[in-house]
């Protein structure tokens, strides 16, 4: 029998409600970037509205016999958008102006080196009555692709709202950053043991992992000696 005190306390053991206004954004300064005035961190104060991602699994058919069977491929990514109010002096419009120019700068069209206008993204969503966040999002090695334009109108006295759209190369929360398939399901030790086994006279050390076949070098060698079988 459904029982409403029995809903409220399964959301109590759970923080309660996770609500879409509880949220922050913080946006690293890519490395090419030059030093300045201008505070990335400021705007953590504009960003109105942003994105937790979803997840997609691409899947091929794969057959061997009989009837064909989907398996997963690759995993895939939707575009991250952010939107920003905006300042009356337009700041963060001319930043993400900046931005784009050093990806692709319009005077030469000669595009930058990817580590120079990459960046990373993290949007927090915060619990209620929790000043730690509840889930994390890390959008990794992101940049902006795509703003939208503002609209002019004198019948129109709202105030602006600028819509960043970025690509990233992947995602991960604060749980799956470092995260082992293996070590979660168990099928192998955390840390593999490492027996060591000395090398002729002259020689560094080696190591061996179990499940590797022939041993791994890791050790230094001395001068005029050689590993095996090089």
């Amino acid at each position: 029998m459904f029982s409403p005190n029995d809903f409220l306390l399964h959301f109590s053991k759970h923080n309660d409600f996770a609500k879409a206004a509880r949220f922050n954004v913080e946006i690293s300064r890519p490395a090419g970037w030059i030093a300045g005035s201008t505070n990335f961190a400021d705007l953590r104060f504009q960003c109105e509205s942003a994105e937790i991602p979803g997840y997609n699994i691409n899947v091929v058919d794969a057959k061997i016999y009989g009837v064909p069977l989907p398996v997963a491929s690759f995993s895939s990514f939707n575009d991250l958008t952010l939107t920003f109010i905006c300042a009356g002096d337009l700041w963060e419009k001319r930043l993400f102006d900046d931005w784009m120019n050093l990806i692709a700068p319009i005077n030469n069209y000669e595009m930058n080196y990817k580590d120079r206008y990459v960046s990373k993204i993290n949007v927090k969503q915060y619990y209620e009555y929790d000043k730690n966040p509840s889930y994390v999002a890390s959008f990794w090695n992101a940049f902006p692709i795509s703003m939208t334009p503002l609209t002019l109108n004198w019948g129109d006295d709202a105030i602006h709202k600028l819509s960043v759209t970025f690509k990233y190369d992947y995602w991960s929360t604060n749980r799956t950053e470092g995260f082992s398939l293996d070590r979660q399901l168990g099928n192998r030790p955390a840390e593999p043991s490492i027996s060591t086994i000395p090398l002729p006279s002259g020689a560094g050390p080696i190591s061996v992992r179990p499940g590797i076949t022939g041993p791994v070098i890791t050790g230094p060698f001395a001068a005029g000696t050689r590993p095996p079988g090089t």
